[in-house]
């Protein structure tokens, strides 16, 4: 069960940053994530394994006011982060393996 986590960065310094987590369903190895970013809310959903609804929806959340969702084009980032920087405690290699993005506009 290793955590997931949701962050919209403000359009400008001066609002919050949006922030929520959760974790993995238990014995979930492949995982569907999905973004829909309107005008004025980002709302995010992981299922347990390949999907193109909510089935084994997990994890979800929405940024919404008082965050600010900004109307730039931005990139999409995902991440593997090392918690606190510390390797693996088996010392084995971790990986992501990504089998598909979609964008849809």
């Amino acid at each position: 069960n290793q955590p997931i986590n949701y962050t919209v960065y403000p359009a400008s310094s001066s609002q919050p940053t949006f922030h929520a987590g959760s974790n993995f369903g238990v014995g979930d190895i492949f995982t569907t994530h999905r973004f829909i970013r309107l005008a004025n809310s980002v709302r995010f959903k992981s299922m347990g394994g390949f999907y193109d609804d909510d089935t084994n929806l997990f994890a979800n959340a929405t940024c919404q006011a008082p965050y600010s969702v900004s109307t730039l084009s931005m990139p999409v980032y995902m991440n593997l982060w090392l918690f606190r920087g510390a390797p693996p405690s088996d010392n084995n290699n971790v990986e992501i393996i990504i089998r598909s993005f979609k964008f849809t506009p």
